[in-house]
């Protein structure tokens, strides 16, 4: 994954993501997986409440 990250604050502190070392882009790139994961678990979890809701 080649893809421009924006820039982050971090303790009220802006980073440049690509500036950021290979290993810290790596691990923001894991935390974005983790949360667009979270976001379709939770959309997984919503369907089925309204499924046995009905």
């Amino acid at each position: 994954m080649n893809q421009k990250m924006p820039t982050i604050k971090i303790n009220n502190q802006d980073y440049d993501t690509d500036t950021l070392p290979d290993a810290a882009k790596q691990q923001l790139q894991m935390l974005a997986l983790t949360d667009a994961e979270i976001k379709r678990v939770q959309t997984q979890l919503a369907i089925g409440q309204t499924a046995q809701n009905a």
